[in-house]
């Protein structure tokens, strides 16, 4: 069983991933990259409001999964988080969010890390998992 304060920092060992069936491949890097690293994968359901009800360190989405309602609301409970905290922090929940999508001219979030890959593109696999490495480091020294 776990206290009180471990689940407070759930989000420390959470990856958010919506990806859809034509990302079945980095799917399954990212999962077998949190199964080695002992970290956990929460898959989101399209068009439906997990993307802004499970705590993670990092959410990796492909935003065509997103419809514009839920959308604006993940933009909105993204700027009240950021304006109650008012600092920028290193790491924090929710702080890293990387888009696999075309979609251009889309507010991001008011997060401190977003980064957008196209889809298809040949090395965001590893790019993410040097992200993923980088950031649960950080997330070991803090």
């Amino acid at each position: 069983m776990q206290s009180e304060n471990e689940n407070i920092y759930l989000w420390k060992k959470n990856i958010f991933v919506l990806l859809g069936e034509d990302n079945l491949v980095l799917k399954n890097i990212i999962k077998n990259w949190a199964i080695t690293n002992n970290f956990n994968v929460t898959n989101g359901i399209e068009n439906f409001d997990d993307i802004i009800a499970y705590p993670s360190f990092i959410m990796i989405i492909d935003r065509n999964l997103i419809n514009e309602n839920i959308y604006a609301r993940f933009l909105q409970y993204n700027k009240a988080k950021f304006q109650e905290n008012n600092k920028l922090d290193l790491i924090s929940e929710g702080n890293f969010c990387i888009f696999i999508d075309d979609i251009k001219n889309r507010e991001t979030p008011m997060i401190d890390y977003v980064l957008q890959l196209r889809k298809n593109n040949k090395i965001a696999a590893d790019l993410i998992i040097n992200i993923l490495n980088h950031v649960s480091n950080l997330l070991r020294i803090k």
